[in-house]
């Protein structure tokens, strides 16, 4: 009887061994945990509220343990700081009850009790920890104020809430790249504590950046990070958020985000091509880029030139707009050095401006000379 007997004190821990490993698994499945281990003891209650309390009337004569002497309560989805309550049948000795109590996985804990002496109120110090099945247990020989032991062990068991979560995105994306402008939207599955998000968010190559809330959608509390200056153009970037709370104090897992920028744009080549010789006058000038570029801004910071007169015309864009084309009003002057110069603020459709100044030269047919005419004489 003894063997059975303790065999039977052992069930608890074993199951408490198998439901560590198990609950690091899906909700679903630590769900159904909670309902199995609930089962084998041969308590049938599970909800959602807090658990009812749990009455123990100790026997006069000390009984060999068998299963029906244990005295437990389940529930879930339990806040990360809401207490939990035993309730006795008679008045009890604090020392004693505090003495046998076990809290498992360990946790700091106050004690409280209420007028009567019978109803015990346990409160996280902290928090309890996410995702993680609690159980609080008083062990059988602690004592009422009258010397009586309790001869059967009382447990409260409880499945916290999971913990919540976070996702990352850009809000700027070209194709499978994100814009050198973009910024970066923290969406949480429930509430945190917002002065731990500013200090948490890092990127890689460094940026510095602001914060500010978002109008919240389908529950989700949003923030979105925009950085002090565009980001650099053909780089990859990896967004770090690491150490924001929730507000229950409990500190989210480590979300990152990879993305690489657009590339910068370049110019291919300008036509007619630097230091030609011999151009015709009416010839159109071009530039090619290696990008679609913005149409307004490159006009802009496109000019043509004889001396430091500005040449006008008409504009065209051509292939995708990664040809600009100029057409001047007039023919060109013979044998006169044109000058064509496209500074930075042209810009890429994504809007990542020209890498570097370009500036080229080429030089006008020269006028024919006139062929003197001839006579005869008959």
């Amino acid at each position: 009887m003894r063997q059975a007997a303790a065999a039977l004190l052992a069930v608890p821990v074993l199951i408490s061994v198998y439901l560590g490993v198990m609950l690091r698994r899906s909700v679903v499945a630590r769900s159904g945990l909670v309902v199995g281990v609930a089962l084998v003891l041969g308590v049938g209650v599970i909800g959602t509220a807090r658990p009812a309390t749990v009455v123990a009337t100790p026997p006069t004569p000390i009984e060999p343990l068998t299963q029906a002497a244990f005295t437990t309560t389940f529930s879930t989805n339990r806040a990360l700081t809401e207490p939990m309550t035993i309730g006795f049948s008679a008045t009890m000795d604090a020392r004693s009850v505090a003495a046998s109590m076990r809290v498992d996985p360990p946790v700091e804990v106050t004690l409280s009790w209420d007028a009567t002496g019978s109803v015990l109120t346990i409160t996280p110090r902290g928090h309890w920890s996410a995702a993680t099945l609690q159980t609080v247990t008083v062990q059988p020989g602690a004592l009422a104020r009258s010397g009586q032991p309790l001869t059967r062990p009382i447990r409260a068991a409880f499945l916290t809430r999971d913990p919540t979560e976070l996702s990352l995105g850009a809000t700027d994306t070209v194709g499978e790249r994100v814009a050198t402008t973009t910024s970066f939207v923290l969406a949480f599955a429930g509430p945190v504590d917002p002065t731990s998000i500013q200090s948490a968010i890092r990127l890689d190559p460094p940026a510095t950046g602001t914060v500010r809330e978002q109008a919240s959608v389908e529950g989700q509390t949003r923030y979105v990070f925009t950085p002090s200056e565009p980001l650099l153009p053909g780089v990859d970037y990896e967004v770090t958020v690491s150490g924001v709370r929730d507000t229950d104090g409990s500190s989210l897992e480590t979300a990152r985000l990879s993305v690489r920028t657009v590339d910068a744009p370049r110019i291919v080549r300008f036509r007619p091509l630097a230091d030609a010789r011999l151009v015709e006058r009416a010839a159109a000038l071009s530039v090619r880029f290696t990008l679609p570029m913005d149409r307004r801004a490159t006009a802009r910071a496109f000019s043509a030139s004889v001396g430091n007169k500005p040449l006008t015309g008409k504009i065209a864009w051509a292939e995708h707009d990664t040809v600009r084309v100029f057409a001047p009003d007039r023919l060109l002057p013979f044998g006169t050095i044109v000058t064509m110069h496209v500074t930075t603020n042209a810009q890429s459709a994504a809007g990542v401006a020209l890498a570097k100044d370009r500036q080229v030269e080429f030089k006008t047919t020269k006028k024919p000379v006139a062929t003197p005419k001839t006579t005869t004489s008959s």
